[in-house]
């Protein structure tokens, strides 16, 4: 059995970035790892590395949402976010739980309905929460602040078709904005994506963990075990939908000590997708040369059969744009694939890096993003679509047929959302900047 090669890949051509632990990778070029070597790669990784202890400690605890398959299940999660916002159930919460979530949330928008203050100042004794009312997942209404709130949660799944408008419409006949009515409608995704309705906000889970952190930690409102479960939703919140600061350290300094180990074990997953991903990740780069047949050349990326990810050629020149930490390439902003066995979606996302360059990234594509919503310091979806539903993978011929349709789908992301944003970013190639700082900031070379 042929051993395998590893090349380590470094960027040494700035100097600002040479030699940092975000910018190295491992990357297997031909051949099978040696049983043996397998072997006492995955022993040094799973017995001896305390990390991995760690990780495993921390992802194995007891989740009572998880037991109960509730992860993905977005009428679980509507009835339960219902039943914790609700001053009159039975968890003794009161409205503080409401009341902070709010808070939390009204803290991170831009032009909200109505102030942080005077929300603080509201009479939330006639709150009325329901549940599926005219089919919208979660609705508050406060009558002594004559405000409405709306959540539409999302969990992989995408829009109906004027699902949002539907919903905006059934609100205002009942609250009608013309009788002092206010109505604050929030778009609950993953990743803050972008409503198709821009009178609604687009918000992520993030904000609901905030809001329970800021629950356990300043109040002690609620049943003990009423707590305790509310706890246990934002872990599995952080857990399953969301990152977490600690546990992505810890995947890191893994990825970086056993990338061989890891590498293995990834490419030996059993496939949910039916191979879909393998086969994108294994056609990533021919599906890169097929869509690039205009102004735009996408670049594979260091990817995996969940997440296949491109970068631009022609951004590399953009000044600071390759100072980003979350790619080999440096990009601040990537084409991705997302492969989910219940769905396919396409993204253009902005990740982080030093904020002085990003935030000007941010705001040259602001206009494309939601139109409401906080800019946040790590990841921000640009834009995003969903091209591929569940019936739409099951019913398919076979992996071929659904890569080829993927295939033909980026192509025309590329000619219109990634133009898009090219037309954004390319005029600062013509002498322009991307931050004050960038005159002291050493040449880029991608």
């Amino acid at each position: 059995m042929p051993n395998i090669l590893f090349v380590a890949h470094y960027d040494i051509t700035n100097p600002a970035i040479a030699g940092q632990p975000e910018r190295y990778f491992i990357s297997m070029e031909a051949g099978t790892l040696d049983a043996e070597l397998a072997r006492r790669q995955l022993a040094e990784l799973i017995i001896e590395d305390p990390d991995f202890g760690e990780l495993e400690k921390n992802l194995s605890t007891y989740c009572p949402f998880e037991a109960v398959g509730m992860v993905n299940a977005e009428i679980r999660h509507s009835a339960f976010l219902a039943h914790a916002l609700d001053p009159y159930r039975p968890h003794e919460f009161g409205p503080e739980f409401l009341r902070l979530l709010l808070d939390t949330i009204l803290k991170a928008l831009e032009a909200p309905p109505i102030s942080r203050l005077e929300l603080h100042m509201a009479d939330f004794d006639n709150v009325d929460v329901r549940r599926e009312w005219r089919h919208i997942d979660v609705l508050v209404a406060l009558p002594t602040a004559k405000l409405v709130i709306a959540f539409e949660l999302k969990i992989g799944a995408g829009e109906g078709h004027d699902q949002l408008g539907r919903y905006s419409r059934a609100i205002e006949a009942t609250w009608p904005a013309e009788a002092g009515w206010r109505h604050l409608k929030l778009f609950l995704t993953r990743n803050a994506e972008q409503p198709s309705d821009d009178t609604w906000y687009p918000i992520d889970y993030g904000l609901v963990i905030d809001a329970i952190d800021r629950f356990k930690n300043a109040s002690d409102a609620g049943a003990p075990l009423a707590r305790q479960t509310l706890i246990a939703y934002a872990t599995m919140l952080r857990r399953r939908h969301m990152g977490n600061e600690q546990l992505d350290k810890i995947a890191e300094t893994l990825w970086k000590k056993h990338a061989e180990a890891l590498n293995f074990l990834l490419d030996r997953r059993p496939d949910a997708d039916g191979g879909l991903g393998q086969m994108l990740l294994d056609r990533q780069s021919e599906i890169a040369a097929s869509v690039s047949k205009g102004s735009l050349t996408l670049v594979p990326e260091r990817s995996n059969k969940r997440w296949i990810v491109f970068h631009v050629k022609e951004w590399s020149d953009i000044p600071g744009f390759t100072l980003a930490q979350w790619t080999p390439s440096g990009h601040f902003i990537q084409v991705q694939i997302e492969v989910d066995p219940r769905f396919v979606k396409l993204f253009v996302t902005l990740g982080p890096g030093p904020e002085e360059y990003r935030a000007n990234f941010y705001n040259m594509c602001r206009d494309l993003m939601p139109r409401k919503g906080a800019k946040g310091a790590g990841w921000k979806t640009v834009s995003s679509k969903t091209i591929l539903g569940r019936s739409a993978i099951e019913t398919a011929d076979g992996p071929e047929e659904l890569c080829d349709r993927i295939q033909e789908y980026l192509r025309d992301w590329v000619r219109n959302e990634v133009a898009q944003v090219d037309a954004r970013l390319r005029p600062i190639t013509a002498g322009g900047i991307a931050s004050t700082a960038a005159n002291e900031a050493p040449t880029m070379t991608d």
